[in-house]
């Protein structure tokens, strides 16, 4: 796993836009997911003008803190050349040198009686850190999850095949190369386990720390702030950072995860969408770089019309949706961080979603679109993104969840050519099944392969050949799900499909999966096990 380091000190530069400057520079680096050594082995003579000497890291470190930050231009542009996507170095780079100009022409902050102000200063910035830390460790808290997972049948797996093995040749085998074999299996659980609840310790430890930094700053006075007469009422708007007391996100918050509490309707929503422009059943495409330019711009649209179908939400006046009456914007990305916000919806609450099949994950949050979360830098219709303390402004409802799986993406090409060259649609469903085993099968991957409608019954015909090799295919049917559930293969749910190959076996242990069936035991097959045909039971 990658680590994201500890928070750096608190920011020490002599001007707000240097501070900010500082914040924008430690957000690509986080983003790039490199830490300051890293960054410093990136460095060559390239990045840097004739007569400068590359920086050693302990000067890196103060840079990024904000000190003498204004006058470090060739690294402030190296580092962005570095962390920085190609498409968006010139866009962060301009934003960069605004932040220089607007800290040469503002006066430097008066040390006298500032302490307040230093001290809320570095309150914000660690409270930023440690927010872009506790999304970070989300989600490699999700990846080793996922990991474990997909391990967890390879590791049955290589059970089974072990407790084969000592069964067929315990007699043939030295004493104890089984015993070592297993302790080394047991070792490696415990490590997993460990790493698992490691990274689960500093996940709630960065929760409780940033709680802690949001209680602090909520009591600290903005720096340089006049004292607020006691008949002045507090502003309209809530300031960013005290976000938690906003009526309306709060609602907004609570009326979708009352809707959809574990995110089982979003995910189908965001299949749909991704699913509908590709059409598989009529072009065979599963892959979102088969689609035309013009028909990757409609996805957003896509998502806000099933959006609006499975949430029920109402047309907003001037944005989107209506919902409990607060009008929300819904803005779709394919990357977590591009959101393109119009200016209609700048100051506006914002519904925030990504989706990414090669991952199979996606993320929905709320955040209003203040002034001071957004980038200064617009295109020609004066929409803009989201800056670093916007990013960490954003209230996740779901984050890193698992998207339904698209069997076809993951498949190695040969597998691909394979199912896709027969002409017939039988064929080729015998081959999706003989070649995507232990996975579960969606309507949408059926059709695509079937290049028609008729996919189920193209998978019934299919069955008949693969009975004869030993495979079987369970649907989401209560029997189909029994026999998942024994064999300890995925579940297929509600249209879905899971094969597998299984095999007799007399002696089978009652801690390993198996069902029973024609009056023996089946257990899934191991690669060495002969072809035979497989029961007739009901899937």
């Amino acid at each position: 796993m990658t680590r994201s380091g500890r928070p750096r000190s608190g920011l020490r530069g002599n001007s707000d836009a240097i501070n900010e400057l500082a914040l924008l520079l430690q957000d690509q680096l986080r983003q790039a997911r490199m830490s300051v050594r890293d960054l410093c082995k990136a460095f060559d003579e390239s990045h840097f003008q004739e007569g400068c000497s590359i920086p050693s890291h302990a000067t890196v470190q103060r840079r990024l803190s904000g000190e003498n930050l204004a006058t470090a231009r060739p690294l402030i542009n190296a580092i962005i050349t570095i962390c920085t996507p190609a498409a968006e170095v010139q866009s962060v780079q301009k934003h960069a040198m605004e932040l220089l100009r607007k800290a040469a022409i503002s006066p430097p902050r008066n040390p006298v009686g500032a302490d307040s102000g230093a001290e809320t200063s570095e309150l914000r910035a660690q409270l930023g850190i440690l927010q872009r830390q506790h999304i970070a460790t989300q989600r490699e808290l999700h990846a080793e999850r996922r990991q474990r997972s997909d391990a967890s049948p390879g590791l049955s797996l290589t059970m089974m095949w072990l407790l084969g093995s000592l069964h067929a040749t315990r007699d043939q085998e030295q004493p104890g190369s089984a015993d070592a074999t297993v302790a080394d299996l047991q070792r490696r659980l415990l490590r997993i386990e460990k790493e698992r609840d490691a990274t689960k310790s500093a996940l709630v430890a960065a929760t409780r720390r940033i709680q802690d930094l949001e209680s602090q700053l909520s009591s600290q006075p903005e720096a340089g702030a006049p004292t607020r007469p006691e008949n002045q009422t507090e502003p309209t708007t809530p300031a960013p950072l005290q976000r938690a007391t906003n009526a309306e996100l709060e609602t907004l918050e609570r009326g979708l995860r009352s809707r959809d509490p574990d995110g089982n309707r979003m995910a189908a929503v965001l299949r749909r969408a991704l699913d509908f422009p590709l059409d598989g059943s009529h072009t065979g495409r599963f892959r979102w770089d088969q689609l035309s330019k013009t028909e990757k711009t409609t996805l957003g649209t896509r998502v806000e019309i099933e959006l609006r179908r499975a949430f029920g939400f109402d047309p907003g006046g001037q944005l989107d949706f209506k919902f409990n009456d607060i009008e929300f914007d819904c803005r779709y990305a394919m990357s977590a961080g591009r959101w393109s916000i119009p200016p209609e919806a700048h100051g506006k609450i914002c519904l925030l979603i990504t989706a990414d099949d090669q991952t199979s994950s996606w993320s929905v949050g709320l955040v209003r679109a203040d002034p001071e979360l957004l980038n200064s830098t617009h295109n020609r219709s004066g929409s803009t993104t989201l800056n670093a303390l916007g990013r960490s402004a954003i209230r996740w409802l779901h984050q890193d969840a698992t998207l339904p799986n698209n069997a076809l993406i993951h498949l190695p090409q040969a597998d691909i050519d394979a199912i896709f060259t027969p002409r017939s649609s039988i064929s080729r469903m015998v081959e999706l099944f003989r070649r995507a085993q232990h996975q579960p099968i969606s309507r949408t991957v059926a059709a695509t392969v079937a290049l028609n409608d008729q996919y189920e019954r193209r998978i019934r015909e299919a069955q008949g050949p693969l009975t004869e090799e030993g495979i079987i295919i369970l649907r989401g049917s209560p029997d189909g799900q029994d026999i998942a559930r024994r064999l300890d293969l995925p579940i297929p749910g509600v249209g879905e499909w899971v094969s597998a190959r299984i095999t007799a076996l007399r002696d089978v242990d009652e801690n390993t999966p198996h069902f029973e069936a024609e009056g023996q035991r089946w257990v899934l097959a191991m690669p060495h096990d002969p072809i035979a045909a497989a029961p007739s039971v009901v899937r």
